[in-house]
């Protein structure tokens, strides 16, 4: 049987600020080639287009319940760019929930999800179908290499972690913006399902796609590996 591992991909990875679309193709490759080993789940994120749309829907009153559920339809687009540039290997819709990504899984070799529910992160989303279909690997490729004990874009002196267990991630989030489209790299949700399951998970830069191979194959990498803490 295949291992399965689920991934949660950035939307400001799938979706380029330039209009090339080198990174989403190499991606794309990159599963094909191991698709015969794993089993991959995906969750998509909204990225800068989500928080771009959030942002106006806000300034026109809508409530936050209503944007979220402006961030899930971003997702699902991005999702569906995702599986354009997978193929015939990627199931051809998007799953629109747990129990039919897992139908889905026993059919293809590459499952493709967007948001589900307002008030969860698609990170959230990715540690839920996790738990779901057994894996033991969740790895969050995002726009940044690792976990920083403070944000590396604001402190040049930030230090990434190489390893840390989810109780002192979770203290590090505290504080986390409850609002729609927050841009953080794990949430205190989706840390938590990792703890309570005993899974394992992986930070890293989607956008080197070298390291992101090395995390599929369990090799070193750069990023921050997360530790289930003892309970």
């Amino acid at each position: 049987m295949k291992q399965s591992i689920v991934m949660s991909l950035g939307g400001s990875i799938i979706v380029p600020t330039d209009g090339k679309l080198d990174l989403i193709k190499r991606i794309a490759r990159l599963l094909g080639t191991y698709c015969e080993a794993y089993r991959f789940y995906l969750v998509v994120g909204g990225g800068r287009t989500a928080r771009e749309y959030i942002g106006y829907a806000r300034e026109l009153g809508g409530d936050e319940s209503y944007l979220d559920e402006i961030g899930i339809a971003v997702t699902k687009l991005n999702a569906m760019l995702m599986i354009t540039a997978i193929g015939e290997k990627a199931a051809p819709v998007v799953a629109e929930n747990y129990d039919t990504a897992l139908q889905l899984g026993r059919n293809y070799d590459i499952v493709i999800m967007g948001g589900t529910h307002p008030g969860h992160t698609t990170d959230a989303v990715g540690a839920m179908l996790c738990e779901r279909c057994r894996g033991k690997i969740f790895i969050n490729a995002t726009t940044v290499d690792g976990i920083y004990d403070k944000d590396p874009a604001k402190f040049p002196e930030a230090t990434r972690f190489h390893e840390i267990d989810t109780g002192e991630l979770l203290k590090l989030l505290i504080g986390t913006s409850a609002k729609a489209g927050p841009n953080v790299v794990m949430d205190p949700i989706s840390v938590r399902i990792l703890e309570r399951s005993r899974i394992e998970g992986l930070v890293l830069d989607g956008r080197n796609t070298r390291e992101l191979e090395k995390a599929i194959l369990g090799e070193n990498f750069v990023g921050t590996r997360i530790i289930p803490a003892e309970q």
